[in-house]
């Protein structure tokens, strides 16, 4: 029975939509067993050209983790009361929306009958596991047999057409495209490659397209929660002694009769896998190659030069070669994309005088999709924690040395108590946390310090919780090709910092007013006036925390709006339609 006090769904008919139909649709929801509310629609709006959805849903929890039984309930219900509303001529349309994620599914199409076919396909990954198909005559829950075939005459793969991130509308006439992306994994061991690979593939997703990708060794967890935003996870072949993306070197198992519009590779982690990929086994296929790092500026300050043993022991000859790689991976590329403005500019530099490519292709993250609900104020407890995080086995390009030194500067500028602040540094080397330790204090100058360094963790939901129980984010990397750190703390609505060497603080300082520019410093290197800039704005954060989460949540609703992964997805599929027409 639908329960008032916790609804799951909160359900609302736009004034045009017939008495009869609105009954009928509460009592299949209440035949379910699906916990719902009625909600009266805002007046005041304006008239549209653009049909009304004959009901809006939203839902009230985080898809794929709550309650997916009873939205697999509720999703047959819609589709049986939409396939009711056939029959009295009234356009097939509705939209459901998930309050936490943003999640939007809405379809439009003034042919009734096609949008009953197509409605499947974009509700699928709300089923739970348990799609519902049309098949031109009625609903089946059986095979793929009963599925509508999309994009080919004989076969389609459940993972084609699925919407879960992000609004979609369906056209008829518009195959979907199909994608290969190669990753090192799904989660975040590897960083933020592994992040925006996730997000993008995610996005496109959304977009309509079907997205696969290929990983070493997918969990059961990885599998579930890529399927639950509409991508179809492929674990890599595997090959006796082989390590690492070397795996990726071999062809994927996709669907029969599959075979992908465009191969997306990422920088020196997947792009020779991708290359290989692309022209020995789908030569039809676009090959797209992702930049996220800018060798120019990174190998003067990497710690770890010895880590690959095929690179060289300088910085200007591992730079060199760097180059060389990225031309040799660019030259028969469909097209390049540089991740933010700094590794656009990175790319165009490197690529500038090549004849015949094309023009990088320039997006940014989004900041819409966060991984938790945004937090609403500064966290609870007698401790102000400022958070550091990344790969702190190369502490000098993240700047953790500034972070110290600047910390201690500001509990001296503001007279705090050295106990009521902590400096957690979330990625430490296996091993290493006391030596690390033992760094930071001495960077600092106070031994008294608190001062917690935790290993490097790929578990996501561990990341998210280091970002909402802190006062602070701090990101003062030396050199940052974008900083996805920073702007995942952006997403969460948490205060952050972040350096003026990284692509996030030259897109935040184009986006956001001047008066918001104070949360971009420079962090070239720890010089006294670099540390005490830094210093002051922590300070300022600390000593009135209630003001600094106002405009952190402020500036998550600016970025939000203004940066989307939507954004991204419809860039590259419109680039890959433009090259393949």
């Amino acid at each position: 029975m639908s329960t008032p006090d916790s609804p799951l769904l909160f359900v609302t008919f736009p004034v045009g939509t017939d008495g009869a139909a609105r009954v009928e649709l509460l009592d299949l929801l209440t035949a379910a067993d699906v916990r719902f509310r009625r909600v009266t629609p805002m007046g005041g709006r304006q008239a549209s050209a653009v049909q009304e959805p004959a009901a809006s849903i939203r839902v009230n929890v985080e898809i794929g983790k709550l309650h997916v039984a009873e939205i697999t309930r509720a999703a047959v219900a819609v589709r049986t009361w939409l396939k009711s509303l056939t029959g009295s001529g009234d356009s097939c349309q509705v939209e459901m929306v998930c309050r936490r994620d943003r999640v939007a599914v809405r379809l439009r199409a003034t042919d009734s009958d096609l949008a009953m076919r197509r409605l499947p396909e974009v509700l699928d990954s709300w089923a739970g596991g348990r799609p519902v198909y049309w098949n031109d005559e009625e609903w089946s829950d059986g095979t793929s047999s009963a599925r509508p075939s999309i994009g080919s005459p004989e076969k389609a793969d459940p993972g084609e057409g699925r919407t879960s991130t992000g609004p979609r509308s369906v056209e008829a006439s518009e195959p979907p495209r199909r994608i290969l992306a190669l990753a090192l994994e799904w989660g975040a061991g590897h960083g933020g490659v592994s992040t925006f690979n996730r997000m993008l593939c995610q996005a496109l997703a959304a977009e309509g397209a079907g997205v696969y990708c290929v990983v070493p060794n997918p969990t059961v967890s990885d599998l579930d929660h890529a399927r639950n935003v509409g991508v179809r996870l492929l674990p890599a072949r595997p090959v006796p002694g082989a390590r690492g993306r070397e795996v990726l070197m071999r062809v994927p198992d996709l669907p029969d009769g599959v075979t992908p519009d465009a191969v997306i590779a990422h920088d020196h982690v997947t792009g020779a896998p991708g290359l290989s990929i692309a022209e020995d086994h789908y030569p039809s296929a676009s090959r797209i190659h992702i930049l996220h790092t800018a060798a120019e500026h990174l190998e003067w300050h990497r710690t770890d030069q010895n880590d690959d043993a095929e690179l060289p022991r300088d910085a200007g000859e591992r730079v060199d070669r760097r180059f060389g790689i990225l031309r040799q991976l660019a030259r028969e590329a469909s097209f390049t994309v540089g991740v933010g403005p700094q590794l656009h500019a990175s790319l165009r530099s490197a690529l500038g005088g090549i004849p015949g490519l094309a023009e990088p292709l320039h997006i940014d993250p989004g900041f819409d999709v966060p991984a938790f609900e945004p937090v609403i104020g500064p966290p609870e407890g007698p401790i102000s924690q400022v958070l550091i995080m990344g790969r702190l086995k190369d502490y000098k390009i993240k700047g953790l040395d500034i972070a110290a030194r600047a910390l201690a500067y500001a509990i001296d500028v503001a007279g705090l108590d050295e106990s009521s602040v902590r400096l957690l540094a979330r990625g430490a080397p296996r091993g290493s946390s006391e030596e690390l330790r033992a760094r930071i204090l001495k960077w600092s100058g106070k031994p008294s310090l608190d001062v917690l360094p935790l290993p490097f963790t790929n578990d996501d939901e561990a990341l998210m919780l280091n970002v909402r129980q802190s006062s602070l984010v701090l990101m003062p990397s030396r050199v940052e090709g974008f900083g996805l750190v920073g702007a995942e703390a952006i997403t969460t609505g948490v205060p952050v910092i972040v350096s003026g060497q990284s692509g996030l603080g030259r897109l935040l300082t184009k986006i956001l007013p001047e008066t918001d520019h104070q949360m971009v410093l420079p962090a070239h290197d720890a010089t006294e006036e670099v540390v005490s800039r830094w210093g002051y704005a922590i300070a300022r954060v600390l000593q009135d925390q209630e003001k600094a989460f106002r405009n952190a949540a402020r500036i998550r609703e600016v970025m939000s709006r203004e940066r989307t992964w939507s954004m991204a997805a419809k860039a590259i599929l419109e680039r890959l339609r433009q090259h393949q027409a």
